[in-house]
């Protein structure tokens, strides 16, 4: 049985994804979870506590993701492939990223919260760096900017790809064709 702290996070996770830091409230998690708001308090006491968790529990999530995709030697492109998949799940679930979700609300958040999502945002620009930079070198990709410039349009297709798709009905075909032709241009 899981516990109510991580029960905590998974739907206050879901409920910023589908609607965004500020239109969900520890009311609507207690709704869920039938507990009382003094439950969530004792483990969360600020909305920010809640929020760092969460952010880091993101970057736990893709660390793992990247030390499983490594382990497995998984080539460049399969990497990459493995964060677009993270990107068409969520519009399976009819949610948007965490960056996306936050991002857009940056300026409402606490320090610490913005700390973890610039954090969140760096664990994935310095990966997709790390994979562009070997696949470059190894002759997968043959884009001609700096890695870094790269890692970033990729990171923005993503960002604002699944944002446009919720216009469309999270539309997963035109974003898997999206961003299919975004890897044709580097490969």
């Amino acid at each position: 049985m899981t516990d109510t702290k991580t029960e905590i996070i998974r739907v206050a996770t879901g409920l910023i994804l589908e609607k965004g830091y500020n239109a969900f409230s520890y009311a609507d998690i207690a709704k869920v979870l039938h507990i009382r708001n003094a439950a969530i308090h004792y483990h969360f006491p600020t909305k920010t506590s809640l929020v760092v968790a969460i952010m880091k529990n993101q970057q736990e999530g893709l660390k793992n993701l990247i030390k499983e995709l490594k382990s497995k030697n998984k080539s460049e492109i399969e990497q990459i492939q493995a964060l677009f998949d993270l990107y068409i799940g969520l519009l399976a679930q009819k949610q948007i990223c965490a960056l996306g979700s936050l991002g857009s609300d940056i300026q409402t958040l606490a320090p610490e919260a913005q700390i973890e999502v610039k954090n969140d945002y760096e664990l994935v620009r310095n990966w997709l760096m790390e994979i562009l930079e070997m696949g470059k070198i190894t002759g997968v990709f043959k884009f001609q900017c700096d890695a870094t410039i790269q890692a970033s349009v990729i990171i923005n297709n993503l960002i604002a790809g699944i944002i446009v798709a919720r216009f469309n009905g999270f539309d997963k075909e035109t974003f898997k064709h999206t961003m299919n032709l975004l890897l044709t241009e580097i490969t």
